[in-house]
């Protein structure tokens, strides 16, 4: 994922290193910089938690951190699911806006950690 953040930020400054501001050389640099960087910073959200550990019940969910640490949510503090198709990320956010957890599809147990949360917040995929 390094590399790929590297590289769009290179192309998005290729137009500025060649001093050539051209249209036709901007919104190439633009889409093609743009869309790898914007997948970038969604990934990102999901390196707090690749290390943890995720128990789930009908009640609560908890994630424990290698460190020892832990913490507990509620069904009913998840007011808000953002779901990020292009880079396969979903976010449960709090009534403030806040992130509460961030999952990628492809953890194990995701279909039915969803199902629970779906069932449990009333909330829609």
């Amino acid at each position: 994922m390094f590399l790929l953040f590297v590289g769009s930020i290179y192309v998005l400054t290729i137009p500025i290193l060649e001093d050539d501001y051209q249209i036709s050389r901007v919104l190439p640099c633009l889409l093609l910089g743009g869309f790898p960087l914007y997948m970038c910073t969604q990934c990102l959200k999901v390196i707090p938690y690749i290390r943890a550990d995720v128990e789930f019940s009908h009640e609560e969910f908890s994630i424990y951190w290698p460190d020892g640490s832990s913490r507990s949510h509620k069904w009913a503090e998840v007011k808000c699911l953002k779901r990020y198709g292009s880079t396969q990320v979903l976010t449960l956010l709090d009534s403030k806006g806040k992130s509460i957890f961030a999952v990628t599809n492809m953890a194990t147990s995701y279909p039915k950690f969803v199902e629970i949360l779906l069932n449990k917040t009333g909330l829609t995929y």
